[in-house]
């Protein structure tokens, strides 16, 4: 006897629209992981989806499916290429924040526990705002996670928590700097107990590379050694991420990596130099303005202080001209690194031209730059820390002018 074949007809509007929105939600899905075509078109035909699947999906009809779509909806804002970056981590929090209504950490605590991780990463991301503020709720939720994801019952999970947790501490503005970067060492090297290279890979080079920002970031120590061990931390990382296996991991490493180079201490320091401008320019060949510009900035704004350090003590053919090449990077990076869509990245650069165009005896354009800068003032993160040097390079400057 031959079997007989049912066939779903979900057709929206029709019989089955809960199926429908099944159908649309699995979709979407299948398109964020898509791995063929253009990654920017697969996330936004992954937005779709997920948005008309949560017109059948709401809240009031299938609470537990619209909290699974949202965050869903969520995850693929928070990778969405297209469009603000600001303005798609914004909406990521949204969609989180209104799952956490639905799930608890009474009635589902492992859902519960995963939105509240995936909250955490978005403010650790997050340009817009205050950056103290911001990790300081990425601090809160990753912390929060960490009470129901236990090493015992979920240890992948419990790594990549606790790596989250690490990183939002090496970016944090409050408390001690000193401390904040030992917890996040601590954090990183807890991942790796369960992050191995075996198996894990991918995670593995996560940790290492957030292990190697939080080195290059170390107080306490020495610190060329910290130096040191932030550049081996990227050279493992960059042993896993190739350029045509994981292309956006592996730029941001060799930006990383470059930043390393400038501070270090040890070795010839125009060799340095020259190795950090290698690092900085082989990212530019995957960090593009169009496909990744906040990275394609940042790793601007890092080409600019690799050219300035290249004749600090005299060093460089023509210092000048590496100066002025400095501030041709700035510029560039300021041109996404607005004051609207990223503030504190906007302050850190500003800063960055206002002392290159002094080096360049720009002095009128040195001191309009450093006024803007001071203008901004206490809503830019460790304020405390850069005002007396601020006030002073404006006093110095001020009187040169006059």
């Amino acid at each position: 006897m031959r079997a007989t074949r049912r066939r779903w007809r979900c057709g929206r509007g029709r019989k089955a629209p809960l199926i429908w929105a099944i159908a649309q939600s699995n979709l979407g899905a299948a398109y964020n992981h898509r791995v063929r075509g253009d990654r920017a078109d697969n996330l936004e035909a992954a937005i779709g989806c997920y948005q008309t699947a949560l017109e059948v999906r709401t809240r009031e009809v299938a609470p537990l499916d619209w909290a699974t779509t949202l965050s869903n909806l969520g995850a693929a804002y928070t990778d969405r290429v297209c469009g603000d970056r600001g303005a798609n981590l914004e909406a990521a929090i949204v969609c989180y924040q209104a799952v956490l209504e639905v799930w608890t950490r009474e009635t589902a605590p492992l859902m519960w526990a995963m939105a509240q991780s995936n909250l955490g990463a978005a403010y650790t991301d997050i340009v817009r705002g205050y950056r103290g503020h911001n990790v300081e709720a990425a601090i809160a939720c990753h912390q929060a996670a960490l009470k129901v994801w236990m090493r015992e019952t979920a240890p992948l999970i419990w790594a990549m928590a606790q790596s989250n947790l690490g990183a939002a501490y090496n970016d944090r503005v409050g408390g001690d700097r000193g401390d904040n970067v030992e917890a996040a060492i601590g954090c990183h090297q807890a991942a790796l107990k369960e992050r191995t290279r075996k198996a894990a890979p991918l995670d593995w080079a996560t940790t290492q590379s957030n292990l190697g920002n939080a080195y290059n970031n170390r107080v306490r120590g020495d610190r060329g050694d910290n130096v040191e061990a932030a550049i081996r931390y990227y050279q493992a990382a960059l042993e896993v991420w190739t350029r045509e296996t994981a292309p956006l991991d592996w730029a941001m490493a060799q930006s990383n990596l470059g930043n390393a180079y400038v501070n270090r201490m040890r070795g010839d320091r125009k060799d340095n130099v020259e190795a950090a401008l290698g690092c900085h320019q082989a990212a530019l060949k995957v960090q593009t303005r169009e496909t990744a510009p906040l990275q394609w900035a940042r790793t601007q704004n890092h080409l600019g202080l690799a050219y300035v350090d290249r004749v600090r003590g005299g060093r460089g053919e023509n210092p000048r001209e590496n100066v002025e090449v400095a501030i041709g990077y700035y510029q560039a990076a300021l041109e996404v690194r607005t004051q609207q869509a990223a503030p504190q990245d906007w302050a850190d650069t500003h800063l960055n031209l206002a002392f290159a165009f002094r080096q360049a005896e720009r002095r009128t354009e040195a001191l309009a730059a450093l006024r803007a800068v001071q203008h901004f003032g206490s809503q830019w993160a460790r304020w405390d820390e850069k005002e007396a040097e601020l006030s002073r390079t404006l006093d110095e400057l001020e009187g040169i002018v006059e």
